[in-house]
């Protein structure tokens, strides 16, 4: 009775060790004709944005789809973490925290299964400061002048500017604008022309990025009267009466010499004013 129990224990143990020692495909499971699993993507790469990130990667031959795997922590696939899927071969994940690293990996897949993942990579989404500032305005003429104002450019991203303006506050009128590529501070002056005489006119920058529109402050000027030629044509001295001032000059023979109008302005030796203006 013992020696039948003990070729029973026998037995069981070959038999064991036989199936346990079976020749293995190429995929490493035995006896199996299952494909071998999907690649992993190559060439991730990422770009943090505000609040948000791009996710690009080398596209996998047979894979139908992908999946995206991204967290606080790393080891996003073992890990329990948000996943995403996919079609193309990038991805934008909005609703990120600004100043927050995150971990990304990527798996391809088909009818077969999903594949080994990618190497992590990681990103921090961070708050694009585009800070737009109203300059004031300069060369200012009765029917021109120059608008100026200044703001930042974010690394990869390119930003327009341009100036609104009008007689009031909800301007009417637009410059043609300008992009910039460079990354930091830029500068931005541009004229504007056919204004009317003694009219305040406001203007304020606007600058679009990946961010958005973002506008400036408002600003304002006034254009001066345009003058009017009161005479011309003066070869000798002469006296002129204004509303507020008179003009006089004196010969070459005279130690100063004065144009009066609003002001008085000094003029220098040999001077001879040929037009006055009011």
């Amino acid at each position: 009775m013992s020696d039948n129990k003990f070729h029973l224990i026998i037995l069981v143990i070959v038999s064991f060790v036989v199936v346990s020692c079976g020749g293995g495909g190429s995929n490493g499971y035995p006896n199996s004709d299952l494909p071998d699993p999907l690649p992993a993507p190559e060439q991730v790469a990422v770009v943090a944005e505000d609040g948000q990130v791009t996710l690009t990667w080398q596209a996998v031959d047979g894979a139908d789809g992908y999946h995206i795997y991204y967290g606080t922590n790393p080891n996003v696939v073992s890990s329990t973490n948000a996943e995403l899927t996919a079609t193309s071969t990038t991805i934008v994940i909005t609703g990120l925290t600004n100043g927050s690293a995150y971990y990304f990996a990527i798996t391809a897949e088909n009818v077969e299964g999903e594949g080994f993942a990618s190497s992590e990579i990681s990103a921090t989404p961070e708050e694009v400061i585009t800070n737009p500032v109203t300059g004031s305005a300069t060369s200012i003429t009765d029917t021109t002048a120059t608008l100026n104002g200044s703001a930042i450019n974010a690394a990869g991203d390119t930003t327009s500017v341009w100036f609104e303006y009008g007689s009031t506050d909800a301007y009417g009128e637009v410059t043609p604008a300008s992009n910039y590529s460079v990354e930091g501070a830029i500068t931005v002056s541009m004229d504007i022309v056919g204004l009317e005489q003694s009219t305040i006119y406001h203007f304020r920058i606007v600058i679009q990025n990946g961010v958005g529109i973002t506008y400036g402050t408002d600003n304002s000027f006034t254009t001066p009267t345009t003058p009017t030629v009161l005479i011309t044509g003066l070869s000798g001295p002469s006296r002129v009466e204004l509303d507020s001032g008179q003009l006089y000059w004196t010969d070459s023979n005279g130690i100063n010499k004065y144009l009066i109008t609003h002001n008085s302005q000094p003029c220098s030796e040999g001077v001879m004013a040929w037009e006055v203006f009011s």
